[in-house]
């Protein structure tokens, strides 16, 4: 069985689409993880819906994550999550004054409420999931360096995953694919498809390397240039629409990682991941994205008995231990 820190790194990362895609393992029952994760988004480019990488300034994005996770059941999970983030952009065309002034501006994002049920254990798991995205205040979304998108968005899909055990049995998998829907956005609907893979391989007891894959297609938003023939920038926006892109726009990309896992014991982990943004179209070209952090392990009264907690005790001529 994968052990539940390793697969909950996964889950923290909120940068990238890979944020609304739950594991595929639930914790048992009465047992959960809690995690604290930074990340460091650097993007040099943005994308054109050609695929065309254009250069109109930089963006850095810093953030940490407290995430927690619990089993409600064996086969029942619940997630909870904020992102705490800072951006700036340094270049030639800021979209508002002063968010993108050059420094850093930020505060809290999106809570990410979850909820995901096993459908399967064997041979591979099976795990539909909800997953609800509410804004955590009403941050400003025209800009660069934007904290986020402030939108609401539910998440409707399926995560699966297994062991190679005839193989590699040191090896597991798991794939997730979600459908995310948004609300009207100046006359569109920009739902999204979002698809993501993992692997990792344990080596030794304590290390696992993981690879990993997202990607993002959306549908009925508006493409960059040719639905904007009015998108001036700050100080005057002559189209409204244009205003609202982030939020509406036709936003694709593919997202290729890698990282390790670091087991410290019992309870807990740390993690790092490095991915980049192999293709877009209309949203930004993350040059690197870097996210580290730490997970802790936790049982309550509602946990079934472990092997040690079911032992009969030993007895000394003096005292019980």
């Amino acid at each position: 069985m994968i052990r539940g820190p390793l697969v909950l790194a996964l889950f923290v990362c909120f940068i990238f689409p890979l944020s609304l895609f739950p594991q595929a393992w639930t914790p048992p029952r009465g047992e959960g993880y809690v995690s604290l994760t930074f990340e460091d988004i650097f993007v040099k480019d943005h994308f054109l819906s050609s695929g065309e990488r254009i250069d109109i300034g930089h963006i850095r994005t810093i953030g940490i994550v407290q995430s927690i996770e619990y089993g409600i059941t064996d086969r029942l999970g619940a997630s909870l999550s904020l992102p705490v983030v800072a951006s700036k952009y340094y270049g030639p065309d800021p979209h508002q004054i002063p968010v993108d002034n050059g420094n850093f501006h930020g505060g809290t994002q999106d809570f990410r409420v979850g909820l995901r049920y096993s459908v399967r254990q064997r041979p591979v798991v099976l795990t539909p999931f909800v997953t609800l995205v509410i804004p955590s205040r009403d941050y400003p979304f025209y800009a660069h360096s934007a904290v986020g998108t402030n939108q609401r968005e539910l998440a409707l899909g399926i995560a699966a995953g297994g062991r190679f055990e005839h193989w590699l049995p040191n090896a597991y998998f798991q794939a997730a694919y979600a459908y995310g829907i948004v609300g009207v956005v100046t006359g569109v609907r920009p739902n999204r498809n979002r698809m993501g893979l993992e692997g990792g391989y344990l080596v030794g007891r304590h290390l696992t390397l993981r690879a990993l894959a997202d990607s993002q297609i959306t549908h009925g938003g508006f493409d960059i240039p040719q639905d904007f023939p009015q998108r001036n920038d700050f100080p005057l926006v002559a189209d409204e629409r244009w205003s609202h892109h982030d939020q509406s726009a036709n936003i694709n990309s593919l997202n290729l990682g890698g990282g390790i896992d670091v087991a410290l014991g019992q309870r807990w982990d740390v993690f790092a991941f490095l991915a980049h943004t192999l293709w877009g179209q209309n949203g930004h070209a993350m040059r690197t994205g870097l996210s580290a952090g730490i997970s802790w392990s936790f049982r309550t009264p509602w946990a079934r008995p472990t092997n040690a907690d079911l032992s009969p005790p030993v007895i000394s001529t003096t005292h019980t231990h």
